[in-house]
């Protein structure tokens, strides 16, 4: 992982992406715009990741500039001076120090090859800021992780806690002092109380549970299911993708709302991604579009966003922007919390794997 690849420049064009669609984009020369950052993964067997600065079009030139991870990233997970890089088939968490004058810097590997099965790392999430906890897609096991222990003494324990969630734990997130793990392989979610580690189930979910957020000023969670016979392996006919409201605080399921725009898409429509924004909207990317709820009116339709397949999604809650990516794996495009089209910005000489705000 401390291997370096010789500096190379990834071009960037901001492009202004007009309100029309088929009006032509018009090139802007970004004059006035705040600089800001992304963490970069290339979709390549062997990953490569990079910051970019935008509008700035560039890749900052320093000395951790542009990394060699050894295999295939298919996550990455900012959590104050870390970056957590996933390369699940290389059975690994790569940690990377933010620290200001690190610029990169490796610090050590989490490495789940020596447990059977060999562990596949699927996401993590911080219940403070002590403690990490880790999901497998390839197990029914979340190991908490020692925050305090990164980087330290070898000797001292990282990996020493186990708790049991359901069948294929893919996603985790955190509300309050519980985690919440979507279950893809048993449609349930795993409710876990940081304090005493105790678990509980919640079952009866739409198939193939995938996306999971916490909405902290409802209290609740949402959980996206991508709907029967769209996983490889599952050869069943296809069922529409669902949208589920979980109550956190009795655990019980209080809404579920399908996810589709045309009735023709309503079984093929395959989600990408959940955001959930600070102003109350959720955007849901898929093979077909990106569309848009209202957490204040989920009585009412979902409206259109983006009419293009996205490979993926994230939230810049420091810009209060939702970042996705096209599926040419070349485009990133920048929409406001509210959905509304803010920029474009193409890279061209690498497909992008994922985004990290920074």
């Amino acid at each position: 992982m401390n291997s370096r690849i010789q500096y190379r420049l990834l071009a960037l064009t901001l492009v202004s992406l007009s309100l029309v669609s088929c009006e032509p984009e018009e090139v802007v020369v970004g004059g006035g715009v705040n600089p800001w950052r992304l963490f970069v993964s290339t979709d390549d067997s062997q990953s490569q990741i990079a910051v970019a600065e935008l509008p700035s079009n560039s890749i900052l030139p320093d000395g951790g500039d542009l990394l060699n991870t050894g295999g295939k990233v298919t996550h990455m997970v900012n959590f104050r001076d870390f970056l957590y890089v996933f390369t699940p088939e290389q059975h690994r968490i790569d940690v990377l120090s933010l620290k200001v004058g690190d610029d990169f810097k490796f610090v050590e590997t989490l490495d789940f090859s020596s447990i059977e099965p060999m562990l596949e790392p699927s996401d993590i999430s911080f219940g403070n800021a002590t403690t990490g906890y880790i999901t497998f897609s390839n197990s029914s096991t979340v190991i908490v992780l020692d925050v305090t222990t990164i980087g330290g003494d070898a000797s001292l324990c990282r990996l020493c806690d186990e708790l049991e969630a359901g069948q294929n734990p893919v996603a985790i997130t955190v509300l309050e002092n519980r985690m919440f793990v979507a279950n893809q392989g048993d449609n349930s979610v795993t409710v876990i109380n940081t304090p005493t580690g105790l678990t509980s189930t919640i079952s009866g979910l739409p198939a193939a549970p995938t996306f999971i957020e916490a909405i902290p000023g409802r209290d609740q969670i949402a959980v996206l299911s991508l709907g029967a016979g769209k996983l490889e392996g599952d050869n069943r006919e296809q069922s529409e993708s669902i949208l589920t409201f979980i109550n956190a605080g009795d655990e019980s399921i209080v809404e579920s709302i399908p996810i589709f725009l045309t009735e023709s898409t309503r079984l093929s429509n395959t989600p990408r991604g959940l955001v959930i924004t600070e102003r109350d909207y959720i955007m849901i990317p898929s093979n077909h579009y990106v569309l848009r709820l209202d957490l204040r009116n989920l009585a009412s339709s979902p409206t259109r966003v983006l009419n293009l397949a996205v490979k993926s999604s994230v939230y810049n809650s420091i810009r209060d922007e939702v970042i996705f990516i096209d599926e040419d794996n070349r485009t990133i495009r920048v929409h406001s919390a509210t959905g509304s089209r803010i920029a474009s910005y193409a890279l061209p000489a690498s497909p992008i794997a994922t985004l990290v705000p920074r």
